[in-house]
């Protein structure tokens, strides 16, 4: 494996590294001899002037530039209040211009007007900076309108995206700002805030304070504010009333006193506006993407009333950091589906069964977060990060359900009215200490984490089902279900780090970890017409408790050399976890496992140049059986469709190995590619079995003919691998970009129906075209395909072999032709072909609007929006798992109009704030 990795790297960069050269030097002040960071270092071909590369100086002054080779360039390295030092040289190799002097030059600081060229696309190191006054958007506009016009970053299917890869996390000047909703944050602040946008792999938090590179890292955004405007207040309100009762309003409100700052949000719409940030009402009715596990409704289904409200403060001083938070929403979803779902039985045979549900379902959340650092000195440091919620649920939920063998036999048919309320309230804490010593890289870690949660649940089931093979059979269930879930999980991690020599560095963890957790589960029901008494049902009842005790500890060692160019981290955990589960009720039963486990893990490191990097990572985890898995009680929600758990189950073992590579350059052109591979040894899989004849369990429970019955099992492994790749390319002449991506994708999945093993392979070749446009402050477009061919391979039954496809294409434009007047459209087509008969997959969505702005700096805004022009607008998703195949098609929003009003205030008060107004807050005392 190494040998393929070494050729891998070798081929890799001998092919990039071919046709460039490297110039590095280190620029310092005349005065004073210290290193000047901040310089601007600018390449130009001598031919033409054209801008050839760029780079700015580090905190050491040293700068580094990659360019082709055989050509002349002419060097200016500029800084104001210095004299620009030039020079030119024909480029055939790598070039070391050695200690490049800066003289003063006070005429520069005097009342003058210094006008330069902006450098729209800087790399420093890991981190890709791109200039905002560079790319011009409208007046109005947010930064996610910003980010658009950034060469390789793109919103798709509400994820930004850097290079293909997503942003995990959005950052203002470094510090987070107002929760981890990444478009949200981006979609509230006004694009004139933003001084540049910088794109970085962050690494772990306990990475960038030990130095010690563990691999786990995520792409991170953060958004530099002006100076000038990190004092004031800014927001945004809106109100809009349409036809068919809808509505919108909300807001949001920003106060900025430099690291003081306190942002104010809320909603009520029934628009499916699901997050403060989204903008389109119908994002989330469009084709969601091949799922391959048994899906769940997610709150983008259907039609949803949310109202939200939100506050969060952040400050810091000199030694402390301070983020705290509190969110309240509500959520009324309306949901109508239709499904069919196609199950294999055996090599010749499928059960077919259609389904019509109606459903609603309200949930409010309430919400407090915090974060508080404080650092007691250089060596010492504390984060406490507290977490309180409560949430409650009530759903009513009605369902009709027909079943066949084959398409002509009929099997059952079933009628479900289930109410369920419930409640949660949980407590999240996290408390970690650091110590640095005085010598560099020995440094100690303890991260302690307290969890505790309780759910209580009510059910109240009405179903009447009738059983058609054989004599036809009926049968009527009244019945209420009362549930307790209680769970507390502690963990703490020890680490220490340590240098041998100035290449060499080790860790030594340890951490112990405790589980409880208790679920019951009390059943009572009336079994016939008349019946007025609940009798207790002691099948459907258990009392069920689960220990997990993990004793880790492990040693890693990494190599890299002073330049970081280099980095290879080996490490080996061992682990001891004993698996104790107690059945209480009805009878009392007992489960003890042990299970030994070695975890090796590889990250390996290879910086090509200062714009490209290659990296490996291997690693190995172990996931152990959930309650509601090893709790062996039957869930009738469904009768038709019972589960239940199995106190046998085993761990799953999984290995992953994930290879990446990715580029870019100063003119924004780049790209990303990646591979990965994973196998799961013993995974839980649900193992079905479809009652043909009445069946009695040993403990008296009556199984009615054509119920489904599902145990989760250990089968034998599961596989992936995926191979995904992106290419992005600003064209300077046409002012557009364009990004190209691909993806293949497999998974094989273990099954076992009716006692006989099936295995299902699901492949998925995927491609993108995107372009988007650069042209200016009144005109804006992006233009996006994607097209995505399935593949399904049933072994069981090879003659339910499925290919499918799935197309879509969006345009979008927004002009700004004369004065105040805005105009905005989006046309989407989605097509889909490969779906039952009973569903029509095709479909155009047109949205739009019309607005005026006016009032001073065009702050208001009159707009008449359309949603769905056609009323063609579909909400359809395919499941595939190693069971069943199954469609479905949903109730969404469709064709209405909407008057609304908007209007935008910014009132910034420069670089300082008024003396005679107090801070907000200061320092905790």
């Amino acid at each position: 494996m190494k040998n393929v990795f070494a050729l891998i790297l070798i081929a890799v960069s001998s092919l990039l590294q071919g046709q460039n050269a490297l110039v590095r030097g280190i620029v310092i002040a005349s005065s004073d001899k210290q290193p000047l960071p901040g310089v601007n270092v600018v390449a130009r071909k001598k031919t033409d002037a054209k801008l050839a590369g760029a780079a700015v100086t580090d905190a050491k002054g040293k700068f580094e530039v990659s360019l082709k080779k055989g050509i002349e360039y002419r060097f200016q390295i500029s800084f104001i209040g210095y004299q620009t030092f030039q020079t030119e040289f024909v480029l055939n190799k790598d070039t070391v211009l050695g200690t490049i002097t800066l003289k003063s030059d006070t005429s520069l600081l005097e009342d003058v007007i210094v006008i330069g060229h902006v450098i729209p696309i800087q790399v420093k190191g890991d981190t890709t900076e791109y200039s905002a006054d560079a790319f011009k958007v409208n007046p109005d506009a947010t930064v996610a309108d910003l980010l658009k016009k950034l060469p390789g970053v793109t919103i798709e299917n509400g994820q930004i995206k850097s290079q293909g890869q997503v942003i995990d996390r959005v950052l203002v000047d470094k510090e987070e700002f107002f929760g981890n909703d990444a478009l949200s944050i981006v979609q509230n602040l006004p694009a004139d805030i933003a001084d540049r946008i910088q794109i970085y792999e962050e690494r772990s938090e306990q990475a960038r304070f030990s130095g010690f590179d563990d691999g786990r890292e995520r792409r991170v955004l953060n958004i530099v504010t002006k100076k000038e405007k990190r004092f004031g207040n800014f927001g945004k309100l809106e109100a809009g009333a349409g036809t068919n009762d809808r509505f919108a309003f909300g807001g949001n409100i920003n106060f900025f006193r430099n690291k003081e700052r306190i942002s104010i949000n809320g909603q009520h719409n029934n628009l499916n506006q699901l997050n403060v940030g989204q903008e389109d009402p119908l994002a989330n009715s469009q084709f969601r993407r091949f799922r391959q596990f048994i899906p769940a409704e997610s709150p983008a289904d259907g039609i949803n009333t949310l109202s939200t409200f939100g506050i969060n403060y952040q400050n810091s001083g000199a030694k402390w950091k301070l983020t705290t938070g509190y969110n309240f929403r509500n959520n009324v979803n309306d949901l109508e589906t239709k499904r069919v779902r196609e199950t294999f039985l055996n090599e010749t045979t499928s059960q077919f069964a259609d389904e019509n549900r109606i459903a609603q379902t309200t949930t409010q959340s309430h919400r407090f977060n915090g974060r508080f650092e404080y650092n007691f000195d250089t060596l010492h440091s504390i984060v406490f990060v507290p977490s309180i919620s409560f949430n409650t649920s009530d759903r009513l939920d009605t369902t009709s359900t027909k079943t066949t063998i084959g398409k002509v036999q009929n099997l059952n048919e079933g009628f479900n009215r289930l109410k369920n309320s419930s409640e949660t309230w949980a407590v999240q804490t996290q408390l970690v200490f650091r110590k640095r010593f005085l010598k560099p890289g020995r440094t100690f870690s303890a991260d302690l984490n307290y969890n505790q949660s309780n759910t209580t649940t009510l059910n109240l089931l009405l179903a009447e089902n009738i059983f058609y093979i054989g004599n036809i059979d009926s049968t009527f269930r009244d019945q209420k279900q009362d549930r307790l879930n209680d769970a507390l999980n502690t963990n703490v991690r020890f680490s220490f780090t340590e240098p041998i020599g100035k290449l060499h560095s080790i860790e030594f963890n340890y951490a112990p970890e405790y589980r409880i957790t208790r679920s019951n589960q009390y059943t009572a029901a009336l079994t016939a017409f008349g019946q007025t008494v609940y009798l207790p049902d002691t099948a459907l009842s258990n009392e069920f408790d689960n220990f997990i005790h993990t004793q880790r500890a492990g040693a890693k060692h990494q190599f890299r050399t002073t330049d970081e160019k280099f980095t290879l981290t080996t490490g080996i955990d061992f682990a001891y976890t004993r698996l104790y589960s107690e059945q209480l009720f009805p009878d009392f039963k007992q489960v003890d496992k042990p299970f030994y486990n070695i975890f090796p893990s590889i990250f390996f490191r290879y910086r090509i140049g200062p714009r490209q990097n290659f990296r490996v990572n291997y690693t190995t985890s172990n996931n152990l059986p959930s309650v509601s898995q090893l709790q062996n009680v039957i869930d009738n929600s469904n009768p038709l469709v019972l589960t239940t758990g199995n106190p046998n189950l085993g761990q799953e073992y999984t290995h992953n190995i994930r290879i990446a590579y990715g580029f870019f350059n100063f003119s924004g052109k780049g790209g990303f590619m990646s591979l990965s591979y994973g196998l799961t040894n013993n995974p839980i899989a649900n193992i079905s079995k479809i009652l043909l004849q009445d069946s009695i369990l040993p403990d008296g429970t009556v199984i009615k003919r054509g119920t489904q019955v599902i145990v989760p099992e250990n089968l034998n492994s599961r596989t992936n691998a995926n191979f995904f790749g992106a290419f992005n390319m600003p064209i300077q002449k046409l002012r557009i970009n364009l990004n190209v991506n691909g993806a293949l994708g497999w998974l094989q999945n273990p099954s076992r129906i009716n006692g006989i093993d099936n295995r299902v392979d699901n492949y998925s070749t995927n491609g993108g075209l995107g372009i988007s446009s650069n042209l200016g402050e009144r005109v804006d477009f992006n233009l996006r395909t994607n097209l995505t061919y399935f593949i399904v391979n049933n072994k069981l039954q090879p003659e339910l072999n499925n290919n499918y496809w799935l197309n879509l294409n969006t345009a979008s434009a927004t002009i700004l032709p004369w004065k105040g007047l805005v105009l905005n459209a989006e046309v989407t087509q989605t097509r889909y072909i490969g779906l039952s008969d009973a569903i029509n997959p095709n479909f155009i969505r047109i949205n739009g609007y019309i607005g005026y702005k006016f009032l001073k700096n065009k702050a208001g805004e009159f707009r008449l929006s359309v949603y769905d022009l056609l009323n063609q607008n579909t909400s359809i998703n395919r499941t595939v798992t190693e069971l069943y195949v199954e469609d479905t098609q949903s109730l969404v929003l469709n064709r209405f109009y909407l008057v609304s009003f908007l209007y935008q205030f910014r009132n910034y008060r420069g670089n300082r704030a008024p003396k005679e107004e107090s801070p907000m807050m200061g320092p905790p005392r």
